[in-house]
């Protein structure tokens, strides 16, 4: 897969001397765009962690609100649900949680 995402750059002057430190910006609350292309990544994450959803497969995703994408899924036996999942950065980590389970 190939991603676009904006570059953040911070840095401390030190006298003469700059030091750069880069990191990519993944604030999925101003990015809702990047939510919805990762909703799989996160969702093939929480499904390796969840025996619940061991049988269900992700099939589309469409942004909810801010930092909240909701994910259309069906299981093996042709059941389909929607749920929400909210993610946020913390320090260089990604977090996120299922907040909403919709039939």
């Amino acid at each position: 897969r190939e991603y676009r995402r904006p570059i953040r750059v911070n840095y401390q002057k030190h006298g003469s001397e700059i030091e750069y430190f880069y990191g990519i910006d993944f604030d999925y609350g101003r990015h809702p765009e990047f939510l919805k292309e990762d909703a799989d990544i996160l969702f093939g994450s929480l499904k390796e962690n969840n025996s619940v959803l061991r049988d269900w497969s992700f099939v589309r995703a469409e942004s909810a609100s801010n930092g909240v994408v909701r994910c259309a899924i069906r299981s093996m036996d042709g059941e389909t649900a929607k749920i929400d999942i909210k993610a946020w950065q913390e320090g260089r980590n990604i977090q996120y949680e299922i907040i909403n389970v919709l039939e």
